[in-house]
């Protein structure tokens, strides 16, 4: 008894499976049809069904060596501390790591080639909502710029 049971039960499931599928197929095709702009109908039903919604964290603070600062001047400063100095801490660790054989050093070459010296990069202040808005509005992907970072973090 429990062994018809059991393949009722399996052919009742694979008949709402398919009866499922059928009433999806007909759904989208329907949206489809009716579409102007099927191209965007078409991304619009592919984000709907991949179940990726967007992230909704917001940054609440920041921790700079320990310490949660408030001032918005005080975390602009450490931001332009950190991204000026970016190059030069990875020229400095890759040049020391692997230098190269009877070349000079490409910023001192740099100094030599330039009589004049370069400008020290000034950035104004910003608040965090703007730089929320701003890394929220960039597309999310795998790969990554210069410095590594990729847009997901």
């Amino acid at each position: 008894m429990t062994y018809n049971l059991t393949k009722y039960y399996k052919r009742y499931c694979r008949i709402l499976t398919n009866a499922i599928k059928l009433a999806k197929k007909r759904y989208y095709n329907n949206i489809l049809t009716c579409s102007n702009n099927k191209t965007r109908t078409t991304w619009n039903i592919i984000q709907n069904t991949s179940y990726i919604k967007p992230n909704s964290q917001k940054i609440t603070s920041i921790n700079i060596d320990g310490n949660i600062p408030f001032d918005g001047q005080i975390i602009v400063e450490t931001f332009n501390k950190y991204f000026v100095s970016v190059a030069q801490n990875v020229h400095v660790n890759n040049y020391n790591a692997n230098p190269p054989p009877n070349h000079e050093n490409p910023i001192t070459y740099l100094s030599k080639a330039f009589n004049q010296p370069f400008p020290t990069i000034n950035l104004k202040g910003v608040s965090s909502k703007e730089i929320e808005d701003i890394t929220k509005s960039l597309k999310i992907k795998n790969s990554h710029g210069y410095d590594g970072i990729t847009t997901k973090i």
